[in-house]
């Protein structure tokens, strides 16, 4: 159950699934192409959005400068890792 929190903006993000070893869960805010898409460990990909929370809020973005974001799990917080991506065309340092 990973859960990414803006802590500035009080949004979150957080997936209501027991996840395995090797899952990943990738989460897009871009506009237009907000979704979550579940991949298991042997590659198969499908539409994890019925595992968002309710209150989770798509619509999270970064704010110029810096953003204090805390990631959590209910469990194995040690194996948890986020990686922030942004969509082609944003400044770094932004």
């Amino acid at each position: 159950n990973p859960e990414l929190y803006h802590v500035d903006t009080r949004q979150r993000i957080a997936i209501r699934k027991n996840m395995v070893a090797g899952e990943r869960v990738t989460v897009s805010t871009v506009y237009g192409e907000r979704g979550v898409i579940v991949t298991a460990p042997d590659g198969t990909a499908s539409n994890g959005f019925r595992h968002l929370t309710i209150d989770s809020d798509l619509s999270m973005t970064l704010q110029p400068g810096s953003n204090l974001l805390r990631i959590d799990a209910d469990i194995n917080r040690e194996g948890l890792g986020v990686r922030l991506e942004a969509p082609q065309g944003v400044k770094s340092g932004v």
